[in-house]
């Protein structure tokens, strides 16, 4: 948010507040104001809060609108995500190699 100028913070402030809304979702309408397009900008100024949060959350049907740095992190958390699902993290601290991990 720094790349904003004072009344451009303000602006967003006045926009957000007293809206109910999260910290994650003040998060993503403050990245999209201040570095997104001027559509994005003049939703949120025109108090479009709710249709700005469910473009922000839509995820591309597919990974062909991922670059290939995109593809690849997906990639790596799917192959991470299978993991956790096979071998549950308590199953894996009753091992006694976590047991003198504190002690490091």
């Amino acid at each position: 948010m720094n790349s904003g100028s004072r009344e451009e913070i303000d602006e967003f402030v006045k926009a957000v507040a007293g809206k109910d809304l999260s910290i994650r979702d003040i998060e993503r309408l403050a990245s999209s104001y201040f570095k997104g397009s001027d559509e994005f900008r003049q939703q949120i100024k025109a108090g479009n809060l709710t249709w700005m949060l469910e473009r922000l959350k839509e995820v591309p049907p597919d990974s062909d609108a991922c670059n290939e740095s995109e593809r690849g992190m997906l990639r790596d958390l799917e192959i991470v995500q299978k993991y956790m699902q096979k071998h549950p993290l308590s199953s894996l601290l009753k091992n006694k190699v976590f047991e003198i991990l504190p002690c490091l």
